[in-house]
């Protein structure tokens, strides 16, 4: 949403047309050399290098006595989330159209007990497992009730919300007067 927030602020502050058939009552953004209604795009890269691409283009209008540089991570961080989450969809909603995807992206894992104790015992952290056992007690299957597999996707993403949150509040306060 930050990013949908900001191209509006420089299409309205800096008189940036959209494209045929798109106005600040219909804003769009520009993703492989097609307007795209800006509500209807989910896509975190796509939203990101289009406003990169406006901010680069009016960066020298911006007022002076703010600092507007990003950190070289925050294209890397983009392309992280983005290419674990193209449609935005995980984030969003607790299921996506791909199954496949979706446990791959779990906190429940699929995870032998001898890998879990020795993850366990080389990290000095104890672990969760849910266990299925057969009438013997011998394990059938067992699965890491704390494996998290998006560790690197959620770091990025609190990074990245962290920054553009600030980002935001300098673009409202010296861009929007607050409004």
């Amino acid at each position: 949403m930050w990013f949908k927030s900001f191209i509006v602020i420089f299409h309205r502050k800096y008189d940036i047309p959209y494209g045929d058939g798109f106005s600040h009552a219909r804003p769009a953004i520009l993703v492989n050399d097609n307007w795209k209604l800006i509500s209807n795009t989910h896509n975190l890269n796509d939203l990101y290098s289009y406003f990169h691409n406006i901010y680069q283009s009016n960066r020298s209008k911006l007022p002076e006595d703010i600092n507007w540089d990003f950190p070289d991570k925050i294209g890397k961080q983009i392309k992280l989330v983005s290419g674990s989450d193209p449609k935005s969809t995980y984030f969003r909603y607790p299921v996506s159209s791909n199954e496949t995807q979706d446990l791959k992206e779990s906190i429940v894992q699929k995870e032998s007990l001898e890998s879990m104790a020795e993850n366990s015992k080389a990290s000095g952290k104890p672990f969760k497992a849910f266990v299925y056992v057969d009438s013997d007690y011998n394990v059938q299957e067992s699965y890491n009730l704390d494996a998290s597999p998006l560790t690197d996707i959620l770091i990025a993403l609190k990074e990245l919300n962290d920054f553009f949150k600030r980002v935001h509040v300098a673009f409202r306060v010296k861009l929007t007067n607050g409004n």
